[in-house]
């Protein structure tokens, strides 16, 4: 699928765009900007935070210098150099994105995520360190939280509860994606009862790097209509 909004398999998602009436858009990475332009003019929807992990199993080796050395020369400064830790972790990082590789596994975090530096990001270092293209399972994990004021509060009126002393209640969905299971979390952030805080968890499987960009616009398709949904309805 094309990086745009202007493929097949992005038409449930114009028809999200529309009926929120949220701004024409063509470069999909785009589309997180407007819809936080959008939802921060909206009744009670300034967005506040966003961040974005991946786990990535993969067999990776000994993490020496020489695969520390070979990453800081593809990345420049593009990111702090490499440093390993306790001979069996590499961390580079900037003031937005953490990556953590150690011998199975590459964890990459970022807030307001971009998913075509991602990509290109991940094809570096599996090129640069020689790792499988195909990826057996990858975990993609989202939070984020937007301003509600007196959200806690209200969940305790518009839900019943067997609970006594309740103060708050929250909801967590189980989907499949792509045949695999996947859960979607909104409930009051817990630090301030004033926020709604949104989670969400897909599995995805056998992936090529080469291709993750595709796989991450399918998976923001599929996000952004269950939390357009769920924004609508706390609005109401």
């Amino acid at each position: 699928m094309k990086n745009n909004l202007v493929g097949i398999n992005n038409i449930r998602l114009i028809n999200v765009l529309k009926r929120f009436n949220f701004l024409y858009i063509l470069k999909y990475s785009d589309i997180m900007w407007n819809i936080k332009y959008n939802l921060g003019k909206t009744k009670g929807g300034k967005i506040m935070s966003r961040t974005l992990n991946l786990f990535i199993p993969c067999n990776i080796g000994e993490i020496n210098n020489k695969k520390v050395t070979a990453l800081n020369s593809v990345f420049g400064t593009k990111y702090k150099n490499g440093v390993l830790v306790n001979n069996q972790q590499l961390v580079m990082s900037d003031s937005k994105t953490t990556i953590n590789i150690v011998p199975n596994q590459i964890s990459y975090s970022t807030i307001d995520p971009d998913f075509k530096t991602i990509s290109d990001d991940l094809v570096n270092i599996f090129n640069t360190l020689l790792i499988d293209e195909n990826i057996q399972k990858l975990t993609f994990q989202q939070f984020e939280t937007f301003e509600k004021p007196g959200y806690m509060e209200s969940t305790k009126t518009s839900y019943y509860s067997y609970v006594p002393g309740v103060i708050g209640i929250g909801l967590r969905s189980f989907f499949n994606f792509e045949n695999t299971l996947c859960e979607f979390k909104v409930e009051p952030y817990l630090a301030n009862g004033d926020l709604v805080f949104f989670e969400c968890i897909y599995t995805l499987t056998n992936i090529n790097i080469n291709l993750i960009l595709n796989r991450f616009n399918l998976v923001y398709n599929d996000y952004i209509d269950k939390y357009s949904h769920v924004f609508e309805k706390l609005n109401n």
